[in-house]
């Protein structure tokens, strides 16, 4: 061990041969005086040689100096530079330092491709199950769900009722097309052209964000409702932006 009784510690002995001290004797050199040794006697043994080449301190396989958990090399200061995974760095050839994992893994990006319903065309998951809703005459729609979660949700509508938005004084108004009677949030976008809204959460699925959009030359509206958690929320506005309607 170091500190044993000819005075050959480790970096701290009565001779004075510490590893790169001025007396020459380094670790490993050509007299064979082992770190901090100043007879040759490997580092924790007070008479007898491990080593038969010059009694070194670090082996070919480990490089430790009697110390096989922490890996320390005898640098200029003795002491062990450890990262938080135990290894030593600035010791001899043959150890390696290593940084460890922080185990956070980044979820893959969702791949979007392009939908067209109607007169509506949007971004949706390329992988997502799409279902058409039904409909006769001037309405069609489709739901797409996530296979993995079937509370991830899209519906996309497109409809050719002009009448169905136009107000008593022949005025678009595509807030009298939001199709959830218990909207909120409505909030009117481009000049009068769009509606946006939220829609609270039921029966353990997540809140919906929609948009009413129709047309300026009385061809129709369309409007998109996506539903996801909370934590894909730029996931929805990317959905929804990529919402556009021919016509408007």
């Amino acid at each position: 061990m170091a500190n044993n009784a000819t005075g050959n510690s480790l970096g701290n002995n009565s001779a004075g041969n510490v590893a790169g001290n001025s007396t020459g004797n380094i670790a490993g050199n050509a007299a064979g005086n082992e770190t901090g040794n100043a007879t040759g006697n490997a580092t924790g043994n007070a008479s007898s040689n491990n080593a038969v080449a010059g009694n070194t301190a670090g082996n070919t396989t480990g490089n430790s100096t009697g110390n096989a958990a922490a890996n320390t090399t005898g640098n200029t200061t003795g002491n062990t530079t450890g990262n938080s995974a135990g290894n030593t760095s600035g010791n001899a050839p043959g150890n390696t330092v290593s940084t460890p994992s922080s185990g956070n893994t980044t979820p893959a990006q969702t791949t979007l491709s392009s939908m067209t319903v109607g007169s509506v065309t949007l971004s949706v998951p390329s992988n997502w199950t799409s279902t058409p809703m039904g409909g006769s005459g001037d309405f069609s729609g489709f739901k797409l769900t996530n296979p993995a979660d079937a509370n991830e949700r899209i519906v996309v509508v497109s409809s050719a009722c002009v009448g169905c938005y136009t107000d008593a004084q022949g005025n678009a108004n595509p807030k009298l097309v939001i199709p959830e009677a218990n909207a909120t949030n409505v909030t009117v976008l481009n000049g009068g052209q769009s509606v946006s809204y939220t829609v609270p959460a039921t029966n353990g699925g997540y809140p919906g964000q929609g948009m009413v959009t129709v047309s300026n030359n009385q061809s129709g509206y369309g409007y998109v409702e996506v539903y996801l958690p909370a934590s894909q929320s730029e996931l929805a506005a990317q959905i929804l932006k990529s919402f556009t309607l021919s016509g408007q």
